[in-house]
């Protein structure tokens, strides 16, 4: 598996798309456009947000970023708006404020998340709640926010940056874990209500993202120790195959690299299977090492970051 990753990663993200889009039939018509278009990336400040970011403004789409942070060096052609996302009020008042100021958006990439790496004994309540409102309930606001915009204009594109840790829930990361599992019941029932898979058509296309640890610093000091089996993503790679799938119109589910299209089967196997495979993996013994990002803005706590990563 380290040897297929490696290659595609040689290869680069549009070309190894590229072939991917080919063999399942996808056109070279592009969807993305700069006069119809208007992109939000949740945590754009850092890490994947960051460089879909770069590679939307590559493609000249305006771009909107929600944040706790406002970089030092801003993107020319991206408006930069500070708001803590678990807060619903800070999101909807962004909301009026994008709308009136700057227009509809057509494209919205729920990228935030935020860790934590404690027992469910060792988390505080706040800690807790301040994880499933960064990860998940803040990708209901803005849906709820954006949605109306994009049907009104029959355009729209919905995508959902969730995780492996989706389908298979690590010691010391409960509140996360849970998040990120919530995220694929909001996709599903997304997709069947105004997606491509709705009974009456809408415009609107939804994509979910679940990828595997990347190098980012959510994780700081996590040690992978199968790198071989399961390699550590390059978040610019990530980000060029979201581009691709963004560009062509992609629409279902995106998993990467090799090792996490076989993670939904954890759930499945017989207890025992399980075990041997989670102790073989060292999966729970992951957070051991971690490190915790240092975060000490807007009173949150240690090991918080609006940023995905894993």
């Amino acid at each position: 598996m380290k040897l297929i990753d490696a290659v595609l990663s040689v290869l680069g993200g549009y070309t190894t798309a590229g072939i991917y889009n080919a063999l399942r039939g996808y056109t070279d018509d592009v969807y993305l456009d700069p006069e119809l278009d208007i992109a939000l990336v949740t945590g754009g400040a850092n890490g994947l947000g960051s460089n879909l970011v770069k590679k939307l403004r590559e493609c000249s789409i305006p771009v909107v970023v929600l944040d706790l942070e406002i970089p030092e060096s801003c993107i020319d052609g991206v408006y930069y708006i500070k708001c803590d996302l678990s807060v619903r009020e800070q999101v909807l008042d962004a909301a009026q404020v994008i709308q009136a100021e700057i227009g509809d958006i057509t494209i919205l990439i729920n990228n935030a998340a935020i860790t934590q790496g404690k027992s469910i004994v060792d988390l505080s309540y706040s800690e807790i709640e301040n994880c499933l409102f960064v990860n998940l309930l803040s990708q209901f606001y803005t849906v709820k926010a954006f949605l109306p915009g994009m049907l009104k204009l029959g355009r729209g594109y919905v995508v959902i940056v969730a995780s492996v840790m989706a389908y298979i829930g690590p010691a010391k990361l409960s509140a996360y874990a849970a998040s990120k599992s919530g995220l694929l019941g909001l996709f599903e029932s997304l997709t069947y209500e105004v997606g491509p898979n709705a009974d009456v058509e809408s415009g609107i296309r939804t994509l979910l993202v679940s990828q595997g640890q990347m190098a980012t610093n959510l994780f700081d000091g996590v040690q992978n120790p199968h790198t071989f089996t399961a390699s550590v993503l390059d978040s610019s790679n990530v980000a060029d195959r979201i581009m691709l799938a963004l560009s062509r119109g992609e629409q279902g589910r995106i998993t990467m690299p090799t090792y996490a299209k076989l993670m939904p089967i954890m759930r499945v196997l017989p207890r025992s299977m399980a075990t041997i495979v989670r102790y073989w993996s060292d999966i729970d013994r992951g957070m051991d090492s971690y490190l915790g990002a240092q975060y000490p803005r807007n009173g949150q706590p240690k090991g918080s970051r609006q940023n995905s990563t894993k």
